[in-house]
Parts: structure tokens; sequence; C-alpha cells
């Protein structure tokens, strides 16, 4: 994407991010090629820790419940990447009308882990922003 082409406010939304990882309660962040979103995984005994983080950039969160009530950018995001299932979150944040950040937070089945995707729709192949803004290799 071109950096001057790149819709107002994307910028300055990478980079409150990257300062997440300043607050994050572990240092793991990948890039998931799956859903071609940013990852980390942690036990669920720092989610206090990881949703206080995460919600200075996504702080809007949808549930199962409440995601009818949703703006259709959001169920599309929800629809594309499994559904949000009973215990699983969806953290949106509208950087511009058609830009929207996300997160997927999924706790896992075992009940000690959960696992975070951050992503952004909307804005052309993101992978390199997203990776520059959290220091990891794409």
């Amino acid at each position: 994407m071109n950096r001057s082409r790149e819709p107002a406010g994307l910028t300055e939304w990478l980079q409150a991010l990257s300062r997440v990882k300043q607050n994050w309660p572990t240092r793991g962040w990948s890039f998931d090629n799956r859903f071609m979103t940013l990852a980390s995984t942690f036990r669920s005994d720092v989610a206090p820790q990881a949703r206080g983080a995460i919600a200075r950039v996504l702080p809007t969160e949808w549930s199962e419940a409440t995601l009818r009530l949703a703006p259709q950018p959001v169920r599309d995001i929800a629809s594309r990447t499994g559904g949000v299932r009973a215990g699983q979150h969806l953290f949106t944040h509208t950087i511009a009308p058609t830009v929207l950040a996300y997160g997927l937070w999924w706790p896992w089945e075992e009940g000690s882990t959960i696992s975070l995707r951050v992503g952004v729709d909307g804005a052309g192949d993101m992978t390199l922003r997203l990776c520059e803004a959290m220091g990891i290799e794409p």
C-alpha cells in the first residue's frame, strides 16, 4: 500500500498498537498466515491485563449475544473468521469509514489459554504494516 494514500488515522492507530506491546503480559507476538493477522497466545490468568492493553486500541467489544447488533462490516469480519462463539469476543475500532481494526479473542477449549489475533480490514494488504508496528517478521 502506498503510505501517502493510507486512510487518515491508520498510522496513528498503528503507533498506538505498537505501544500495546509495552503493556502486553507476554512476549510472544507472531504473524498468523491463516487470517493475515498478528497473533499472541497467553495464559488465562493474565487475561485481565491483556484485555486492558488491547482495549486501548480496540475499545468496542462484541460477543455472541451482541454481534447481531453490530454494523455489517463487523458481522462480515466475524463471518469470514469463523463466527463468534460463546466465550469468544470480537474487539473493533473504526479507523476510517471503510477501514476497521479488529481483534479476535478466542479462549481455548481447555480453558487455560487464550489466543488474540489483531488485523485491519478494508485497507488492502496490511501484513508489513502490522508486523512493523509490533516488531515481528511476517
